[in-house]
């Protein structure tokens, strides 16, 4: 169980419920950030920002989407990476990684995926029981 801690204090986020924008940007924020150089998000944004929606897939407005890619990397509290794999007798197969991070307001996952040829993240708030469904997706059928 991914439980928060208990000496962790929840507030709320500047991360929307659930953001889906460019894996780059938020790569490239990150290291703006780290490297102490925040002058460059809104040069990040002009170049990545584009098509951040939330998970309506409505668009998100320019201020708060800048705001949410820079609370995805200042927010962090704690880190969850998991790889899951499938094992049976015949074979083992990976499932692939599960990542979540702690922001303010409690644990959100981290979903990679592709639209066309860019690099996308789903950043959605989720809740400790969440996990194990997460770690075993039930196919459908």
């Amino acid at each position: 169980m991914a439980d928060i801690p208990d000496d962790i204090r929840l507030s709320e986020s500047s991360v929307p419920e659930e953001i889906d924008l460019s894996f780059h940007l938020v790569d490239a924020t990150g290291e703006a950030l780290r490297a102490g150089r925040a002058d460059l998000v809104p040069v990040l944004m002009r170049q990545h920002g584009k098509g951040i929606v939330d998970g309506q897939a409505e668009p998100i407005d320019d201020t708060v989407a800048a705001t949410a890619v820079g609370a995805i990397h200042t927010e962090g509290r704690g880190r969850l990476r998991v790889l899951a794999a499938r094992v049976s007798d015949e074979a083992t197969t990976d499932v692939g990684p599960v990542s979540w991070v702690m922001l303010a307001d409690g644990w959100h996952s981290l979903t990679p995926h592709r639209v066309d040829d860019e690099s996308r993240l789903t950043v959605r708030r989720t809740h400790p029981a969440d996990l194990a469904s997460e770690l075993a997706p039930v196919p459908p059928g």
